[in-house]
Formats: structure tokens, sequence, C-alpha cells
């Protein structure tokens, strides 16, 4: 069988189409071939991002806890003494053993009261602010700015209120469960972590006044962190 020239053209045409469809079908395939190894690429190179954000974190984690302040109770270690100073130097300075609370009403009306706290942390607190409630309408003083981690700061409180106004405060004591809140807010050095520490003493008819309860909180969150002892 003879094939005219028109015929042969025709099958050499169809021939190089079924080449050109055949090479695009390959390219098609290689194509998505790429794209799904792009994809795979993709989601490995997102994996590590994710997995380097999270490293990221933990180094963050890691940095803040290292610098971290938690003032806490004074638990008693040893009996060193140290004097504390209440209101302007030279009106009261009395030696107290350094993990005690001290307290004093005497008959002129004069209240005296020091709270120590422990830096518990690893990292230096900066002392923000302190506050007492009922207000003692006295002095509040803390005698230090900066407690580096392992040492003592107290908040010392003097009212001299007279006879009177005495017996009102300790009433005023009593209205909120027989005792005072005594709230230290403080920082670490940069000032990225901030906290607030906060101790109830109470008087009870059997037992003088005491620290019965220590609470640590973030500074702006109404949970404590942590409590020691209870109320």
């Amino acid at each position: 069988m003879t094939l005219d020239t028109a015929t042969a053209a025709t099958f050499v045409v169809a021939a190089g189409t079924l080449a050109l469809a055949f090479v695009s079908w390959r390219q098609l395939r290689h194509n998505r071939d790429q794209v799904r190894l792009t994809g795979d690429q993709l989601t490995v190179a997102g994996n590590q991002v994710g997995l380097a954000r999270d490293q990221l974190k933990l180094a963050r984690d890691a940095f803040l806890l290292s610098t971290r302040p938690l003032l806490a109770d004074a638990l008693a270690e040893g009996d060193t003494s140290e004097p504390v100073q209440f209101g302007a130097p030279g009106r009261h300075q009395i030696d107290v053993s350094r993990h005690d609370l001290y307290f004093e009403k005497n008959h002129d009306g004069v209240l005296l009261c020091s709270v120590p706290f422990r830096n518990i942390g690893n990292g230096v607190a900066v002392i923000a602010r302190v506050c007492v409630t009922p207000d003692p309408l006295g002095d509040v003083l803390c005698p230090r700015k900066f407690v580096p981690p392992g040492e003592f700061v107290r908040v010392n409180i003097c009212a001299h209120t007279g006879p009177s106004m005495a017996d009102a405060l300790m009433e005023a004591c009593r209205e909120v469960g027989g005792g005072f809140a005594v709230t230290i807010t403080y920082s670490d050095t940069d000032g990225q972590q901030s906290f607030t520490t906060r101790a109830d003493l109470r008087e009870f008819a059997t037992s003088p006044m005491c620290v019965k309860r220590v609470s640590v909180s973030r500074d702006g969150d109404p949970e404590p962190l942590a409590v020691s002892g209870e109320l």
C-alpha cells in the first residue's frame, strides 16, 4: 500500500502532535512534582519557623525566670537582729530579729509595726510602692529600694495617733478581720515583670498580731500567683 503525499503529511503532523502532547504531559508532571516539592519545603520551613518561635519563647521565659524577683514571707533562719527605724530618724529605732514581725501599741497611742519580706526569686526586686490597709494615719516606710536575691526588706509603720485615734485605728483593723494588710509592689530591674506581695496580719483574743497569709500576684492580675498560709 502506498501513501500519497497528503496522507503522509497528515501522519507526520499527527505523530508530531502526539510527541508534543507527550512532552507537554511530562512537563506538567514535572511541574506538578516541583509544586508538590515546593509545598513540602514550605511546610518544613513553616515548621522550622514555629520551632524557632517556640525556642525563642522558651529562651525568653528562661531569661525572665532568671531575673524574676519574688518577695515572700521571711522564714526563721538563725537569730540575727537588725535596727529598725520607724518614722523620721531620731524618733523610734528598735532592734528586731531579721525574720520576725514587730508590733507594739503603747499607752501614748503610738503604734509601731514592721513586716519583713525576703526575696526568694532570682532577680533584684525594685520597690515601687508600699501601702497599708486600713490607713495607719502615720508614716509607712520601706528603707530599701533594691532588694537582691536572698536578702530581706521591711515595711515599717509608725502611727502617732494619740490614745483615742489608736483605739479608732484598732477598731478599723477589727472591721477588716482584726488586722492590717501590708502591700508591697515591685518589679525586676528592667521593669518587664511587676508583682505585688500582700501580707495579711491578724490579731486574736488568744494570740498577738501575726502574719497569717502572704500572697503574691502579678501586677494587675486579681488571682494570686502563690499563697503561703491562710486567713
